[in-house]
């Protein structure tokens, strides 16, 4: 089943965005606390807010996205990241920055919960070892290239900019997962691959 890789590779690209997303702040951190006259502590707390809007949501949201369309929810999750990202490059506060990191790791929750449900769906339980280990290689990737590309752009560019720039860039793979995931025949495709399990 050709669909089954496809949704994969879709689950790929948001696994890796959302990594790339973390290695970014830990990229623009320094800038950030010069400019905005952080100490340590809030520099710090701003470093987690992310994982900490995911920590505290992910049971919350792996409840409510059993009402939503998983493919729905994995697009939805890497938009959230790609606006706090834009708006991020609009704040000039630190407040506003914790709830941007905040909110952006209410989208990973909404991804992580989907994503893995996902695969499983399309899946049958032989291949399912090799699904997860292609898709967790999307986290590895994500830092990579998080690291380089917001290295590359806070060399240019301010940190303010830096984000906007990948905002944009998350756009993007929202609108070809957004494709990857485009398929009239999803019904009939999950019923065959449940019919294999």
């Amino acid at each position: 089943m050709k669909n089954k890789w496809i949704i994969l590779a879709g689950c790929f690209l948001g696994f890796s965005i959302f990594h790339a997303n973390r290695q970014l702040i830990a990229i623009l951190l320094p800038c950030i606390k010069e400019d905005l006259k952080l100490n340590y502590v809030n520099s710090t707390l701003l470093a987690m807010s992310y994982d900490l809007g995911y920590l505290l949501t992910l049971i919350i949201v792996g409840y409510l996205t059993k009402y939503i369309a998983k493919k729905k929810a994995i697009i939805l999750g890497v938009l959230i990241i790609a606006f706090t990202s834009l708006f991020s490059g609009y704040f000039s506060s630190y407040n506003q920055l914790i709830m941007a990191r905040i909110i952006a790791g209410i989208g990973f929750s909404l991804y992580f919960t989907s994503g893995n449900s996902l695969i499983a769906d399309y899946f049958p339980s032989h291949e399912q070892g090799k699904a997860f280990g292609v898709h967790t290689t999307g986290s590895v990737v994500g830092q990579i290239y998080g690291t380089l590309l917001g290295g590359t752009l806070a060399e240019y560019l301010p940190w303010s900019i830096t984000f906007g720039v990948y905002g944009l860039f998350c756009l993007l793979v929202a609108a070809l997962i957004a494709l990857l995931f485009k398929d009239k025949n999803d019904k009939k495709v999950l019923a065959k691959s449940h019919e294999v399990k």
